[in-house]
């Protein structure tokens, strides 16, 4: 028997999941949200690129966007995001270029602040609102800031929240690996927590069907 290889398609894979979810329960197709971190952030923002007439927000965490995904973002929608990244981050630069530890390379990221950029472009979020500085561990060796955009046209929201000194760890969680490889992990919030709050608020998107 001859195998056929075929290349997987990622977001085929999460449109064909959210449509079996849909078949065994009922859903709100105007507010689906994708979230993940390392890996799963990078994802998330091909998602946003590729998949905007289903998602409605995303929160990528440590984790960027990926070069071929920034050369041709344009999506059809505005898709609300929170970024949270840390500054300090050795495996994903938030200012850019290779990804992974040492010889370990993983392919690129774009710059934090231009990634930032083409979503406040996308969303219309075309002023800063405000900054909220976080300290919920004065001794974990890390701040954060997190900054708020004027919501764009119909409440889309673009959200950063900076990790000062962070590295590449979920912020809230222990620290799964030795600083000195990933950096530190930030106990001044609760990344699961924000992430649920920040989705309560965006709004949902216009052209779904509610099922």
């Amino acid at each position: 028997t001859e195998l056929r290889q075929e290349k997987a398609d990622d977001v085929k894979y999460v449109r064909a999941l959210v449509d079996d979810v849909a078949q065994r329960h009922k859903i709100d197709r105007s507010r689906i949200f994708s979230t993940g971190v390392s890996n799963g952030a990078f994802m998330s923002h091909r998602l946003a690129a590729e998949a905007s007439d289903m998602i409605a927000a995303i929160a990528p965490v440590i984790g960027g966007m990926a070069p071929s995904i920034a050369k041709s973002f344009n999506p059809e929608n505005p898709v609300s995001i929170l970024i949270i990244q840390g500054d300090s981050d050795p495996l994903v630069p938030i200012e850019g270029g290779e990804v992974g530890l040492g010889r370990i390379k993983r392919g690129k990221v774009v710059a934090t602040k231009d990634t930032l950029d083409r979503y406040l472009k996308l969303n219309g979020n075309k002023e800063k609102q405000g900054v909220t500085k976080i300290d919920g561990d004065p001794d974990d060796g890390t701040a954060v800031e997190l900054t708020e955009y004027q919501d764009g046209p119909g409440g889309i929201k673009t959200r950063f929240c900076l990790v000062k000194n962070g590295g590449h760890a979920w912020p809230g969680r222990p620290q799964y690996m030795p600083e000195a490889m990933i950096g530190k992990a930030s106990q001044d919030f609760f990344a699961s927590d924000m992430i649920c709050e920040f989705f309560k608020a965006c709004p949902p998107r216009k052209a779904a069907v509610t099922e």
